[in-house]
């Protein structure tokens, strides 16, 4: 019996013993349902005085208020020690489970942009707690949002903000990984806040899939009937009426280019069944699309479209989209931008007329990009938009906001060109400011060089509000103020 309890026992603190022990004497009375959240006529009850006072210096951001939460389950639990007691509003109950990798999950009433979460962990005014906080849409699928841990200072609320958040999430989870005595996770209370509204301010429509313009692009590849794989095929989504009439009204888009020959071959058409999903703060939706191999490679709807596609908006923020063709998915973004703290995204545009200088039309080359590089990150692309002129059109990506702008462009088919160009850029803070850069298209390289000096907007936050590429004496407003 000694060995058993040594065994059991052993990652347990004496303290920790004595207080499952307490723990498992019966208890009186009926449990009680899921309090009622949030209340703010209520606070946790007292516990015995803390030795040391809570700390509370982490301020919440803007617009965060309490979640209410609709249920809680986790990996366990000791005794009486249940889930529920974590919003009982009373420090002197406790969920305790022991083990690494011990969690506790909080169902919201609503999906909603978890902003911060307070914890209050038994005896947190001695030992320090290491932990993560994970978020998930659906139940199944968390992304860890956060990893910390307890100041070992306070057994009261302690605030941890959620650092740039942009996900929507109905579930919460706090995985504890032990403390610095033994393996239990113990946790009094907890407290979940939450922005259920987007932030105020303009909205720019991300994604209309209703509308004539261009809406963005994505590289598909396709198994051809021998086995290879096909060369990645860039689309640009478009449902403008300037389609061909047999397949206008569920057209999608017939922009792209891929291997020569194949679309040509008929022994190499294929026809693949698909869905696209796009993952924004107001939950995701999927349109199914059909990619046929064909000449000009059609990617069309594959059965008619409901009377109006949900719109995605600067403040939602874009947080995945994916291509799935039979059991492969393909993730074209999975990249956050929080709004408005660090990028604005723009409605995207098409140029159908855009010329070289002998008056025509530039569809000798296909794909071009203008890479805006951040410094801060280590030299990482922070934000983009590509310049897609193989059906003569230029297609805005995104707005950027790097505080340093160094415009490497490139092209990916033979280039015929040496000319001197240059991209205009205007900020929505200052309407009256135009700074430029020149760039070369050059012959040799196949590519667009950058002329000059990088240009500094400012070191902070700035919004572009218009991009003009001028090319051989031909202004063209890809983004109007």
């Amino acid at each position: 019996m000694t060995d058993l309890f040594t065994k059991v026992y052993a990652t347990s603190s004496i303290s920790d013993i004595l207080d499952s022990l307490l723990d498992a004497l019966p208890f009186f009375g009926d449990a009680d349902p899921l309090p009622n959240q949030p209340s703010s006529s209520s606070s946790p009850s007292s516990p015995p005085q803390s030795p040391r006072a809570p700390s509370l210096t982490a301020d919440s951001p803007a617009g965060c208020s309490q979640s209410k939460i609709s249920s809680i389950k986790a990996s366990g639990y000791d005794g009486d020690n249940v889930p529920k007691n974590t919003v009982d509003k009373n420090y002197n109950t406790r969920w305790a489970d022991n083990g690494i990798g011990s969690f506790i999950q909080y169902k919201l009433e609503s999906s909603d942009i978890i902003c911060r979460i307070d914890i209050a962990w038994h005896k947190g005014d001695v030992r320090t707690s290491d932990f993560t906080v994970s978020v998930s849409k659906d139940g199944s699928k968390f992304v860890k949002v956060l990893s910390s841990e307890s100041s070992g200072e306070t057994i009261y609320l302690e605030r941890y903000i959620i650092p740039d958040s942009a996900l929507a999430a109905k579930y919460v989870r706090i995985t504890v990984n032990g403390n610095t005595e033994n393996d239990w996770a113990s946790i009094t209370e907890v407290r979940i806040l939450s922005q259920s509204s987007p932030p105020s301010g303009n909205h720019t429509l991300v994604y209309d899939l209703t509308s004539s313009e261009t809406r963005t692009i994505l590289p598909i590849q396709m198994k051809l009937p021998d086995g290879t794989w096909s060369q990645p095929v860039k689309y640009n989504f478009d449902t403008g009426a300037s389609l061909p009439t047999d397949v206008a009204p569920e057209f999608l888009s017939a922009f792209g280019y891929g291997p020569d020959g194949v679309g040509s071959d008929p022994s190499k058409r294929i026809t693949l069944p698909g869905k696209i999903k796009i993952v924004g703060l107001d939950g995701e939706f999927d349109l199914p699309v059909m990619v046929q191999d064909k000449a000009h490679y059609d990617l069309f709807r594959d059965q008619p479209p409901p009377i109006r596609y949900p719109l995605l908006r600067v403040a939602d923020i874009l947080t995945e989209v994916s291509m799935v063709f039979t059991n492969e998915e393909t993730t074209i973004r999975l990249r956050d931008v929080p709004i408005p703290e660090l990028a604005d995204i723009s409605k995207l545009i098409s140029l159908p007329d855009l010329q070289r200088r002998d008056g025509t039309p530039t569809s000798g080359y296909q794909w071009m990009r203008v890479d805006f590089i951040n410094p801060s990150t280590g030299g990482a692309i922070e934000d983009w938009f590509g310049l897609n002129t193989g059906d003569d059109k230029l297609v805005l990506k995104k707005q950027s906001v790097a505080d340093v702008l160094q415009l490497p462009l490139t092209r990916t088919s033979s280039c015929n060109y040496d000319s001197e160009s240059t991209i205009v850029f205007k900020e929505a803070s200052k309407p009256a400011k135009l700074d430029s850069a020149p760039v070369q298209v050059r012959e040799e390289t196949c590519q667009f060089a950058r002329g000059g000096e990088p240009r500094n907007f400012g070191g902070g936050p700035a919004f572009l509000s218009e991009y003009t590429l001028i090319l051989w004496d031909m202004h063209r407003a890809l983004l109007p103020v």
